[in-house]
């Protein structure tokens, strides 16, 4: 014994496990050998004995010694084990991974007709629409057999996964196919999540209150739902107030439909029928305590318990059950907790499976000890408090952490804490850490020690391990963009051709972002030879035109017409009003009009008879797609997503507001008419106002093409002659009265009344001046003096019209004499 004990005095803190010199029964992760009920009546007894030995037996073929009654006190010590090796601890990898792998996981992202999943320790897959239950594959087969995705029949409709799923669910589910390695970075991992694929190896008598499983519903009863669990000879049952819960604040208060998935926990069971729940804080806390009778039953999502084997600075060896040997790696234990210090053999521990693989030589079976994970839920974020929004949106692809302090760190990696974050990890491989190639990095020297603090950007958010992936690199934290969905549609944006294709161009925007720009969008007219604008590695700047987050596609346009349109861009068809007005691209042509397209999904139809004024028999011999045109929204039904456009609705609007123009501009001058009628005078005050406006103070003060305010002094055959200041007279003939003929033309001015004019000729040796009373002369070119080569009206320079003003000028002094009346201070006299 003292050799024993000498032997385990050095053993190594990072590899201490438990070694019993009893024949195991199972084998490293392998199958039992007992049948289920014999299991069952033994295995408990079989964990209670875990750490027993049994008596040593003679091996040198001496006699037998005499037994001797056993010491009850004394117990196998740790120092009675001999050191071993280092323990394997199971990290998940592409490599390891087979067809018919079971893992836990959690829905990232949700498409039309697929749900993309993240998985254990990084990885991603995908589950079509076909493989969610077999109620949806027969909708989508009729679908398909009919070839016709308009029926009227809700129940034949296409499944909308938006509606039965939600981004952070958790699901368990099984590979059905797996890409190449080589190709793994462009084909993903394909998944089932049928209860049929998923737990097709699970036996009846392994299914007991406490355990947890995926199901869908079969069909809808009156006190509840039947649930298909994928178990032979065994039926679920869910009662509707179970059910009460997850629908109000998982299912948008909605009743379950055929075929959605749901996880479910089994608390009663009788003969071939088990009473299910789908409340999530009975399924968080439920644990199974029956041990499984084949390892087979083991499904991914499993609380249960088991004993410390072994541990070590990258995780822990756990006998789960006391029969089946799991791994816990060192991601899947919470960073704030010392390994090596907080765990010890034999302690018991309560995880969640987190992954099977049991189609193999050698089993292997991953755990979990993540908070979030053990209550399947989502992590907690500052002061422990649980984000009410996916942690994926917070933490966004792209957006920046400023202070990351690095905690862990190994050959090929970097942990670091998140500032004001407590529950999610950053993750930065070697390869990220810098632009240049880093040859290897330390926990205790260099750039990346443990403590060191850097600044870094989210590349990715996995739910499951509560990592956010990140980039230290320099280059990758100057790019605008990250994602796709970080590109916002109308905006412009800057890139390098990288290919032309027969169907357009392919732009670099960033490291990890490409664009396209259709042939119909390279410009506003077709080219002949684009290879000769766009060469490899020029630059160009573009508009949005399209960002597809689903297919991941971004479509750009060249055209200068929208890219310099002075019209707002129409991308949401919820802010588009009536008689609102931009260009689109003509998409289609039909006989009775066209397609245009905008930007975004935002179409509009432009009738034929809104296409052109004129009657065109047919429209594409005028029209061509990628056509730019002038439209004008006509009608718009956003919650039907239809509207309609003219491009010949501004014209008629032109026309209309040219009217409008006319109207208020003959309105104006009437206005104008009934004001001067107003300003009627005589005698001193009328002089007075005129001179006070005019401020001319002599002869030579007047000025050709200024308009004036000038008093009737007197009315003849000959025409009106006016006066501009009490010394100042001028003449207007019967020509220059008006625009039109007026054949009455002396009932329309009197004695007295105030006009606005305008001088035309000045004979400053005669002091003679020639006005106007013409309104479109007098309106034109307020306050700036003619220029000679201007039109003018004619001057007559009769000397019996000389001798006419002399008498006018003589009669307007009488005048003065006249009694008149107080001068009127109204403010459109003022104006005026």
């Amino acid at each position: 014994m003292a050799k024993r004990k000498n032997s385990t005095t050095g053993t190594d803190a990072t590899a201490v496990t438990i070694s019993s010199n009893t024949e195991e029964n199972f084998v490293r992760g392998g199958a039992s050998t007992l049948t289920p009920l014999e299991h069952r009546e033994i295995s408990n007894q079989a964990a209670k004995d875990l750490f027993e030995t049994s008596k040593s037996k003679s091996t040198d073929g001496e006699p037998a010694k005499k037994k001797k009654k056993p010491n009850k006190t004394k117990v196998v010590t740790k120092t009675e084990k001999p050191k071993s090796d280092k323990a394997h601890i199971e990290q998940l990898t592409f490599k390891k991974l087979t067809v018919g792998t079971s893992l836990l996981g959690c829905i990232s992202r949700i498409n039309e007709l697929e749900l993309f999943v993240s998985l254990p320790h990084q990885l991603v897959g995908v589950i079509p629409i076909t493989e969610i239950s077999d109620h949806f594959s027969e909708i989508i087969q009729q679908i398909a057999a009919n070839d016709d995705g308009d029926s009227d029949d809700e129940d034949s409709g296409m499944p909308e996964l938006n509606n039965v799923f939600r981004v952070g669910q958790w699901i368990r589910c099984k590979i059905t196919q797996l890409p190449e390695f080589e190709e793994k970075s462009k084909k993903p991992i394909e998944l089932s999540l049928k209860p049929k694929v998923v737990n097709e190896d699970m036996v009846s008598v392994d299914v007991t209150p406490g355990v947890t499983l995926g199901a869908t519903v079969k069909s809808v009863e009156d006190h509840g739902y039947v649930l298909d669990l994928g178990v032979k000879k065994v039926t679920g049952f869910l009662p509707k107030k179970e059910a009460e819960s997850y629908i109000v604040k998982y299912n948008k208060e909605q009743d379950l439909v055929v075929g959605q998935y749901v996880e479910c926990l089994v608390e009663k069971k009788s003969k071939s029928t088990v009473q299910l729940t789908i409340d999530r804080t009975k399924i968080s806390a439920s644990n199974v305590d029956d041990p499984f009778s084949r390892i087979t039953s083991i499904l991914p999502g499993q609380r249960v318990s088991g004993a410390v084997e072994a541990v070590q600075n990258n995780g822990l060896v756990v006998k789960m059950m006391g029969l089946y040997t799991t791994t816990i790696d060192v991601s899947h234990i919470p960073s704030s907790v010392n390994i090596e210090s907080s765990y010890k053999l034999g302690q018991k521990v309560v995880f969640r499976t987190l992954f099977t693989i049991l189609n193999t030589e050698e089993k292997y079976i991953g755990g979990s000890l993540l908070p979030h994970v053990l209550e399947l839920d989502v992590p907690t974020l500052a002061q422990g408090i649980k984000s009410e929004k996916y942690v994926g949106d917070v933490l966004s692809a792209g957006s920046f952490l400023e202070n990351t302090k690095v905690y862990r760190v190994n050959n090929t990696s970097v942990w670091a804490t998140l500032d004001g974050v407590d529950g999610v990890t950053g993750y930065v491989h070697i390869s990220r850490l810098a632009d240049e190639r880093t040859p290897n990095i330390s926990a205790t020297e260099g750039d990346y020690k443990i403590g060191s603090i850097h600044r870094a950007r989210v590349l990715s958010y996995n739910p499951v391990d509560a990592i956010a992936v990140l980039t230290y690199q320099p280059s990758v934290l100057a790019e605008k963009y990250m994602r796709v969905a970080d590109i916002e549609v109308g905006s412009m944006v800057k890139g390098v051709v990288k290919k032309i294709i027969p169907a357009g161009v392919i732009l670099k925007l960033s490291e990890k972002i490409q664009a396209f720009i259709p042939s119909s969008h390279m410009a506003d007219v077709k080219l002949s030879h684009p290879e000769y604008k766009f060469k490899v590695g020029k630059k160009f700047e573009c508009r949005v035109l399209r960002v597809e987050t689903g297919s991941q596609k971004v479509i750009l346009t060249l055209k200068k017409s929208l890219i310099n349109s002075e019209f707002p861009i129409f991308k949401n068809m919820e802010e588009i009003k009536e008689g609102d007005i931009s260009h689109g691209v003509i998409i289609g042509v039909r006989k009775n009009g066209c397609v245009v397209g905008y930007y975004g999904d935002v179409t509009s139809f432009v009738p034929g008879s809104e296409m052109t004024e004129a009657h065109v028999p047919d429209l594409s011999t005028v029209f061509n797609v990628g056509q730019t045109v002038k439209t004008t929204v006509v009608k718009v039904n956003a919650e039907d997503r239809k509207m309609y456009a003219s491009c010949i609705a501004h014209k008629k609007k032109k026309q209309e507001q040219k009217q409008e123009k006319k109207k208020e501009k003959k309105k104006l001058i009437k206005k104008e008419e009934v004001k001067e009628k107003k300003l009627s005078h005589k005698g001193k005050n009328a002089i007075k106002f005129v001179e006070n406006h005019n401020r001319l103070k002599a002869f030579k003060d007047v000025r050709r093409g200024i308009r004036y305010f000038a008093y009737v002094s007197n009315v003849t055959s000959a025409g009106v002659f006016l006066q501009l200041s009490k010394n100042i007279s001028a003449r207007v003939k019967i020509g220059n009265l008006s625009d039109e003929f007026l054949q009455e033309w002396k009932n329309l001015f009197k004695v007295g009344d105030i006009v606005k004019t305008k001088v035309f000729f000045i004979d400053k040796d005669a002091k003679r001046l020639e006005a106007t009373l013409k309104k479109s002369v007098v309106n034109k070119n307020n306050g700036k003096e003619e220029s000679d080569d201007e039109e003018k009206p004619e001057v007559d320079n009769d000397d019996d019209e000389d001798e006419e003003m002399s008498e006018a000028k003589e009669e307007s002094e009488d005048d003065d004499e006249e009694e008149v009346p107080e001068e009127d201070d109204d403010d459109d006299e003022d104006e005026d």
